[in-house]
Formats: C-alpha cells, sequence, structure tokens
C-alpha cells in the first residue's frame, strides 16, 4: 500500500511548468516573495503548496482521497490547456466547461482565499463568545439553557476573562473549508460560464506574462473617478457587469473574461501584456512566478520590468 501523498498544490504543478524557463531542467522558475523581500529559483514541485492543503478526515476514506480526486481534474485541465497552446485558440464548446472548472479552481481553491475565509469564521466565533460574557445575565441564561435551570454558575468572571484575553485558538478539522471550496467552485463556473472569452496570445518579440499564487484577477472597467482600478470601492463581484477578468495561461497566453465583448482571439502587444501582469502582480498574496526578471508590467501609467519590482519588494536574491 502507497504512502498518501502530503505535498498538495493549490496551484497546480502542470500550470506552473508554463510559467518555467524554457528548456530549463526540471522546469525551474523564478520566485519573486514579496513577503520575504527576496527572488530565487526552484522547480514547481516546492511552491503552490501546503502540506495536508487537501487532506480529509472521513471515516472509510483515505485522508488523500481529495488530493486523489483533483489530480484526476488536473489531467484534465491540462488536456484542455494543451490543446490551447497547441492551436492558439479557444478550446472547442465541449471542453469549455472543463476551462471554467479550471478558472473556478484557482479562484476559490486556494490557500489565501481559505485563510481569508477562515479568519472571517473564527472571527464571528470570537464575537458571539465575547457577547455570551458581555454581562453575567446572558452568560448565566445560556449556562442554564446548556445544563439545566438549577446549575450553579460560579465562573463567570473566569470565563470573561479567558475570552476577552483570547487564551484560545480555534482550529479547524481537515476537510472542514475543502467540502465549502468544492461546492463553491460549481457556483463559481456557472458565473464563469455567463462571460465572454477571449484569448490574448503574447506577439513574437514582447515580454512573458507572468504568474501568482492568487492568479484570477478581477477588476471594474467603469470607475472613471478611481484614480486605483484596484481600491477597495473598486472590488467587484463576479455577476457584476462592466468588469473585466484576466487569467494567465502560461508565459505566452491570457484570458480575458467580460460580459460585453464578443469572444475572440488576438496576437498582443507589450503594452496588453503589460496591463495583464499590472493586475498579476497586483493579486498576488505573496509570490510571483516567471521564467525571468524582463517581463513588463504597468505601474501607474509607466511600464515597467520584473528588475523593478524585484528592488520595489527588496532585492534579496537567494539565487
Amino acid at each position: 500500500m502507497k504512502n498518501p501523498s502530503r505535498n498538495h498544490h493549490y496551484i497546480p504543478q502542470f500550470y506552473l511548468r508554463g510559467f518555467a524557463i524554457p528548456n530549463s531542467k526540471k522546469n525551474q522558475l523564478r520566485v519573486i516573495d514579496k513577503l520575504e523581500r527576496k527572488h530565487y529559483l526552484t522547480i514547481p514541485r516546492n511552491v503552490g503548496a501546503q502540506r495536508d492543503f487537501n487532506r480529509i478526515s472521513i471515516p472509510g476514506h483515505a485522508i488523500d482521497a481529495a488530493e486523489e480526486l483533483f489530480s484526476q481534474m488536473e489531467r484534465e485541465f491540462a488536456r484542455v490547456l494543451n490543446c490551447m497552446k497547441e492551436t492558439a485558440a479557444l478550446p472547442k464548446e465541449s471542453d469549455m466547461p472543463t476551462l471554467f472548472y479550471f478558472v473556478a479552481m484557482l479562484h476559490g481553491h486556494n490557500l489565501h482565499v481559505r485563510n481569508s475565509f477562515a479568519n472571517s469564521e473564527s472571527e464571528v466565533i470570537k464575537q458571539v463568545m465575547r457577547l455570551l460574557v458581555s454581562n453575567r445575565e446572558i452568560y448565566e441564561s445560556k449556562m442554564q439553557q446548556v445544563y439545566g435551570e438549577n446549575v450553579e454558575v460560579t465562573d463567570y468572571e473566569q470565563m470573561k476573562q479567558f475570552i476577552d484575553e483570547e487564551r484560545f485558538d480555534i482550529e479547524y478539522e481537515h476537510g472542514h473549508h475543502l467540502a465549502y471550496e468544492l461546492q463553491a467552485m460549481d457556483a463559481v463556473r456557472r458565473l464563469l460560464a455567463r462571460r465572454k472569452w477571449s484569448l490574448r496570445i503574447a506577439a513574437e518579440g514582447t515580454s512573458d506574462y507572468v504568474c501568482c499564487d492568487r492568479p484570477v484577477a478581477l477588476v471594474r472597467t467603469d470607475i472613471e473617478s478611481l484614480d486605483n482600478p484596484y481600491h477597495p470601492y473598486a472590488r467587484p463581484g463576479l455577476d457584476m457587469p462592466n468588469t473585466e477578468l484576466t487569467v494567465p495561461l502560461n508565459r505566452r497566453m491570457a484570458l480575458v473574461a467580460t460580459f460585453e465583448h464578443e469572444s475572440y482571439v488576438a496576437t498582443v502587444s507589450e503594452e496588453t501584456i503589460a496591463e495583464i501582469n499590472a493586475r498579476t502582480v497586483h493579486f498576488a498574496a505573496r509570490q510571483i512566478y516567471c521564467p525571468d526578471l524582463g517581463f513588463k508590467y504597468s505601474d501607474n501609467g509607466e511600464v515597467k520590468s520584473g528588475s523593478d519590482l524585484v528592488n520595489q519588494v527588496g532585492d534579496g536574491s537567494a539565487a
């Protein structure tokens, strides 16, 4: 019996290989880490992953059963993306649902989305606990509901101090958030199917598209009063009109989806590549993945390079 898989990728390895250095050994790519303020070379196995990310705790099922399911799904995703690369075209109609599921997975089945959801869920629990000890009457009433009307409540002050000082941790069982993510993927897939999808192919001689640890970017296109499309007031939903969703597919191809424009395939200039890269760089929670530091991205109307970005986050080069 084989050992269960423990290194689970939320950014698939096959997808990361599309941003690797051409013809490099083991598909090496360069990582710009905004948190650790450094950049280095590594292989896809070492990034976009977390130990036991897809682990489940269900009697009668292997702990890596969900990981195996995602591996099967990724084989289908890889088939569709490889076909797009070979044909320089959008998938045939029967393969579009597979593409939507792939984008939905990148969007929601993600370490940083999960952490955000877990933090929000934990804060709700803490707020309920604070309300419970906000005064003695509420606390005693709740204890009597749970243990009976005749229970003697003597620990109110200790419990209030325990909760007010947050002398506890909130932990979730393996698979707790995974269940929500799988449900959300199907809902997101239906929303994505309503958009019109286009393929933007980098022209010969232009720089590359880059990827990141949160590669699905969504911005509003109808806000003239805000200079910054990433301003908190500009945050859109997937079902909002006048929004543009971008997803880099590999270092030479990217998807763009809107509600307003018809689908098409186009070869694009450095300017378009720089704008899509700007969104990818902005939406990166921590890491950006690229073949080299020569890529271009827009910054307040100015086109900059990956080297400029490294200088901004701090040149702590490890390789």
